[in-house]
């Protein structure tokens, strides 16, 4: 999970009256457990830090075993998914399918469309990811054999992308200016394609400050403009980031990568994953004699409003993985992209708007006759990647608690062991100063329980305060 460096704004469900809401005294029925939290907050580590954490049994009445400022609101980083996720299990079902659309409007005579082919988005996150070569294996080909079985061998317009079952905004507002142009913040498109990547390999100088080239982009994104800053570093690791506005072709990298290299790669953000596909849909019809007189565009940019008069025909239909395939991903690769358009899935769903507030809003809605203490849900986006998100323990582990049995084997299969724990498994989030887990820990006497453990703005390494947390779970577990 990546650094955030800076916010700008957000969706807010909090009143200012909520912002100054006290912590109830929550009494532990755990003893041992709390004694143990307790002394891990001793540590100098958190002076000045912000913690927050609760651990309740699942499947009975929201009583704390332990707990440590269980209300207060704090950045949650990736834990945030497990939030959104477990809401789409519910909202959407399990079984739940995204739908992309291939289609024309005009009329074929003599075999000449006058008229456009148009793919119709559905926000289906992972439509060409690798990480289902089953589901979307040969796709394509099936579009363009159906394009053809329709008796098109030209077409007098274009192939035109429809985005507009999501909104524009395609990374929550508030994301930081160094992540969004980056591979993980791929952000939330009506049609997303290839998990909204690409990658860009470089070549380096085998001097310490030297000069770096850019060798290639894959895939293949028509339009981008990539100024290159990259310099050649005596320190063996990736420090490149990719600049840019969400949706604009003109990316600017900065940074270092290590010295003497002749294929080292990093991950940028695709701008417009639907002209990608378009361009390769475009590219597969030409190597089968059908041609095209314009070059792909987008809805947005059609000048000529009659184009999209009509009802369009539709050639062909892709599904996605069911939901619960696509949550086990977002949970196991902490993909923010994958948790952004379940968000605005939700919104979709529940108030017919594709957005970042909506769903938010959808999501509190769901939770808020069922949670002890439902106030001061902060929602910028679904991922987490928003420093302006804000959750407390006691929002994430009685969502774990509570979340319906008929859908937590799902939730649970995109979970990880920590620190090598099986018996702990937790959704992780990392961004700077923050760290944080929530799950399920399981005791040595078979007893399930559901937790949210979260810091912020803690002193030392990441990584060290990662083994301390899980040391602290382990020992949950033993008592």
């Amino acid at each position: 999970v990546a650094k955030s460096m800076g916010v700008k704004s957000t969706i807010m469900l909090i009143s200012a009256a909520v912002l100054t809401a006290v912590n109830t005294s929550i009494h532990a029925q755990n003893a041992e457990w709390q004694a143990a939290l307790d002394g891990f907050l001793n540590d100098p580590t958190f002076k000045g830090a912000s913690v927050g954490f609760v651990a309740l049994e699942t499947g009975g009445a929201v009583n704390y075993e332990a707990a440590h400022q269980p209300e207060t609101v704090l950045v949650p980083a990736s834990s945030q998914k497990a939030l959104t996720c477990a809401t789409a299990l519910e909202v959407l079902s399990p079984k739940y399918r995204f739908s992309t659309k291939l289609a024309y409007r005009g009329t074929i005579t003599d075999g000449v469309l006058q008229g456009d082919l148009f793919i119709v988005g559905g926000g289906d996150p992972a439509l060409g990811s690798t990480r289902f070569p089953a589901q979307y294996e040969g796709f394509l080909a099936q579009w363009g054999q159906a394009i053809q079985d329709a008796g098109i061998q030209r077409v007098e317009g274009t192939i035109i992308v429809d985005q507009d079952f999501f909104d524009a905004e395609v990374v929550a507002g508030s994301t930081a200016v160094a992540d969004a142009g980056n591979y993980y913040a791929g952000g939330a498109h009506a049609l997303n394609y290839k998990d909204n990547r690409y990658t860009i390999t470089f070549s380096s100088s085998g001097k310490d400050g030297g000069l770096t080239q850019v060798r290639s982009t894959q895939p293949a994104v028509g339009l981008l403009k990539l100024k290159n800053e990259v310099r050649a570093s005596n320190i063996n690791a990736d420090n490149a980031y990719i600049y840019a506005i969400p949706g604009e072709h003109h990316h600017v990298i900065r940074g270092t990568i290590p010295k003497g290299q002749d294929a080292f790669t990093i991950k940028g953000a695709i701008p417009q994953p639907g002209l990608v596909l378009a361009t390769e849909l475009e590219e597969w019809l030409e190597e089968a004699g059908v041609t095209l007189k314009e070059s792909p565009t987008t809805k947005n940019r059609v000048r000529d409003l009659r184009r999209l008069d009509g009802m369009a025909m539709e050639l062909a239909n892709v599904q996605s993985p069911k939901l619960a395939e696509l949550v086990k991903v977002t949970l196991h690769d902490s993909d923010n992209s994958y948790a952004d358009n379940l968000l605005k899935m939700l919104g979709k769903k529940v108030y017919g708007e594709g957005s970042y507030a909506k769903g938010a809003l959808a999501v509190a809605d769901h939770w808020e006759t069922r949670l002890r203490y439902p106030e001061g849900m902060l929602l910028a986006d679904g991922s987490g990647l928003s420093r302006l998100n804000g959750l407390s323990a006691s929002h994430l582990a009685e969502v774990c608690a509570l979340l319906d049995p008929e859908v937590r084997d799902a939730f649970e299969a995109g979970l990880k062991p920590v620190g090598g724990n099986t018996r702990i498994q937790a959704k992780s989030g990392t961004i700077s100063r923050v760290k944080s887990y929530t799950g399920y820990f399981t005791t040595a006497g078979g007893t399930q329980y559901a937790f949210s453990f979260i810091v912020n703005n803690f002193s030392g390494a990441s990584a060290d305060m990662r083994k301390r947390m899980g040391r602290l779970l382990d020992t949950l577990t033993r008592l």
